[in-house]
């Protein structure tokens, strides 16, 4: 019924408003990395900000920040690697955990990040909004699969949660397979992670 009732609430929208929110939502990506960027360059040349040293590990912020990192990558690597978009409704891997994998994944990257950055304001002004973008394209994306996989989807909401889990499954530990991720071009994400962590070294050299 709790289902139910956000669908009909969210229909009950006006249309312009979600074609709007849809859009903005499937530029997340862009609109991410613009307003981190955004933030990094004033954070660089108004307010000085000096990163955390990423080597230094005697910092509890640096170990937090790349331990939120290191989390969210693997989670996403977990994740793509066991995705196969549109075929069927996965309920393996980590999608026998939870719904959004992949999401949580990126949350946790961008918490790490922000940590590392060691700018809470930053983290903020950049986290708040991207998570709200997250959020509609989540509902998007749950109508399109409870329209494409109406047999399964309302059994697999009800028991599966959108972004915590509640516990473990035998099935967690299934369905991963390395060329999954590749045609997922997940390899983009640590590729993504090591251009900033370098970033950051470059960064605090020259805040120096």
């Amino acid at each position: 019924m709790a289902i139910l009732a956000r669908s009909q609430e969210w229909k009950s929208r006006p249309p312009a408003l979600r074609q709007w929110q849809v859009a903005l939502a499937k530029r997340r990506v862009p609109i991410g990395i613009a307003v981190f960027t955004s933030l990094v360059l004033a954070d660089m040349f108004l307010l000085r900000v000096r990163p955390r040293d990423i080597l230094d590990l005697s910092q509890p912020g640096t170990i937090i920040g790349e331990f939120l990192l290191l989390t969210g990558l693997l989670i996403r690597a977990w994740a793509a690697g066991t995705l196969k978009k549109s075929q069927s409704l996965i309920r393996v891997g980590p999608y026998a955990l939870l719904r959004n994998p992949l999401y949580l994944g990126s949350l946790l990257m961008m918490c790490g990040f922000c940590t590392l950055v060691s700018d809470w304001m930053a983290m903020w002004l950049a986290v708040v909004p991207i998570v709200a973008l997250y959020w509609v394209q989540v509902r998007h994306e749950e109508r399109m699969l409870a329209k494409w996989f109406p047999d399964d989807w309302a059994d697999y909401a009800a028991t599966t949660p959108r972004l915590i889990p509640r516990r473990l499954a035998s099935t967690a530990w299934q369905g991963w397979s390395l060329s999954q991720w590749v045609r997922n071009s997940e390899y983009q994400a640590p590729v993504a992670t090591i251009v900033a962590l370098g970033g950051l070294v470059i960064w605090r050299w020259w805040t120096r």
